[in-house]
């Protein structure tokens, strides 16, 4: 739209990397132990490291979702910004941030000391919404460690007002399927479109259990299930969105039903703070939504427990 297509890039991180790669024709680290991805940021971090790839390569940058990023990720496309610009921008959430080893931004060559903007207002949900989500996880956001200078921070509202989020308990996932399309049904006919509606789901058999439903009932929906589907995915178009709480970061939707919501990874996959990384994650699902947000569970644990301390609690 500003004419800026020949100008600027735009890459996830590591589509970037394996442009890199390719551009450079750089060879990818052979072995077993790790996977495809941590192989491909290490390939370009050591292709740096040799001179096959070059440094300061963009007048600009500008990171987004930073929280996301490892510090080893940083400290890499830091080295790509022009010395003679040092123009970086740096966008975080730290209350999305999940859990890891603190470390500083001067420890991954990244001058944020004097030069930090805090954005202390939320223009996204509606105070409802915003403070049941904080509510919710407050309890599992732990203070800045003293070596890092990501301040945590209390949220808060512009001003927006609007209805007190739902939540919803079920025997099984299927009933919390058949309240989903209905849930659909009624504000699609009070006038909501298509497009403004979001469904997540953390894990688990949700996504496809919801989109076997959705299909039946002839409703129109794109599921970001995979990286390609992700890559094609539209939000101009009048459909539903469907997708796991892990590719909501970024996204919002006017209303939002969340499924399944305390699904936990199996035991034996879990680590010691599996509960407050999952309910750090809910925490992003739960922020999707700018005006309605309905959420809905039937497994008894430790997350349901959490959203069940601060209600509101409706039935069907």
């Amino acid at each position: 739209e500003k004419g800026l297509s020949e100008k600027v890039q735009v890459y996830h991180f590591h589509d970037w990397c394996a442009d890199q790669l390719r551009t450079y024709q750089v060879n990818m680290r052979r072995g077993a132990t790790t996977s495809f991805a941590e192989r491909q940021v290490t390939s370009v971090i050591e292709g740096v490291e040799r001179g096959q790839i070059p440094k300061a390569q963009y007048g600009a940058l500008l990171i987004d979702e930073g929280h996301e990023f490892e510090p080893e990720w940083l400290r890499l496309v830091s080295q790509m910004v022009d010395p003679e610009t040092n123009s970086l921008l740096l966008l975080y959430d730290e209350n999305q941030q999940r859990k890891r080893k603190p470390f500083s931004f001067a420890s991954v060559g990244i001058q944020a000391q004097g030069r930090t903007t805090i954005l202390r207002l939320n223009y996204r949900n509606t105070r409802e919404i915003l403070q049941y989500a904080y509510d919710f996880a407050k309890a599992y956001f732990t203070d800045s460690d003293p070596d890092t200078d990501t301040p945590l921070l209390t949220p808060e509202g512009a001003g927006r007002s609007g209805d007190a989020p739902l939540l919803r308990a079920f025997d099984t996932l299927d009933q919390e399927v058949a309240n989903a399309i209905t849930q659909l049904g009624l504000w699609h006919r009070q006038g909501v479109a298509w497009r403004d509606i979001g469904i997540l789901y953390p894990g688990g058999m949700a996504g496809t259990r919801i989109a076997k439903a959705l299909q039946q009932s002839e409703l129109p929906f794109f599921w970001l299930a995979t990286s390609g589907n992700r890559k094609r995915y539209q939000p101009e178009s009048d459909t539903i969105s469907l997708m796991p709480i892990g590719s909501s970061h970024g996204l919002e939707f006017e209303r939002v039903m969340i499924l399944d919501s305390s699904f936990q990874l199996p035991r034996d996959l879990l680590a010691t703070d599996s509960l407050a990384e999952e309910i750090r994650k809910l925490y992003v699902g739960l922020t999707r939504a700018r005006s309605h947000l309905v959420i809905s569970y039937h497994r008894v644990n430790g997350v349901s427990e959490a959203l069940q301390a601060i209600g509101p609690e409706r039935g069907p």
